[in-house]
């Protein structure tokens, strides 16, 4: 009858509407820790959402995890407009490796801070790391952990940070740890 047709129609439209409202409610909560961290223009930060929103279609990652790495990266002060960039590097580390995104980001962004690498080199950064990892028999977080670890010390003897994590690769593949190395390349 008309009577159930109406109703075998009507729940199913109503369901999808309360999915697409909760979709809507997770990404502005999402996205409220990028308005928390990144300092941008109204229109900068909805060029960052597009962004998000355009790279979760490219990559296998959600745009409010995008959104979580990327307020992170805020945190972490990285800048605006290197922000997605940033964003795109470590969360195709956290697929393709043992790292997560938000480590990676952690990670990352503190090493080019003592290093003073510039905010656009992260994504020869993340090859390089990756590079090592494939070759060397040590994992992308141990590479990471021990580069972040000897970073300060790699940079004041006039090291780039490519060989910085070339030399935190040799030492993780011997099985030094992070803390065992950072130490003894400081002294």
């Amino acid at each position: 009858s008309g009577r159930a047709m109406s109703m075998n129609m009507t729940v199913p439209i109503l369901a999808l509407g309360g999915a697409s409202l909760y979709a809507a409610a997770q990404w502005e909560t999402a996205f409220a820790g990028v308005r928390k961290t990144v300092n941008g223009t109204e229109s900068q930060l909805q060029k960052l959402g597009e962004g998000f929103q355009t790279l979760s279609e490219r990559i296998p990652v959600s745009a409010n995890d995008l959104a979580e790495i990327g307020a992170e990266a805020g945190a972490l002060g990285i800048k605006t407009k290197n922000i997605l960039g940033f964003t795109r590097v470590v969360a195709d580390l956290g697929e393709a490796t043992d790292m997560t995104g938000l480590a990676a980001a952690e990670a990352f962004a503190r090493f080019a801070n003592i290093t003073g690498m510039p905010q656009t080199q992260f994504s020869r950064l993340g090859s390089t790391v990756v590079d090592l990892g494939n070759k060397m028999a040590a994992t992308e977080s141990e590479i990471a952990a021990m580069g972040l670890r000897i970073a300060g010390a790699g940079n004041q003897v006039g090291m780039s940070e490519h060989q910085i994590m070339a030399f935190a690769a040799g030492l993780s593949s011997v099985g030094i740890n992070a803390e065992a190395g950072g130490t003894a390349i400081s002294q």
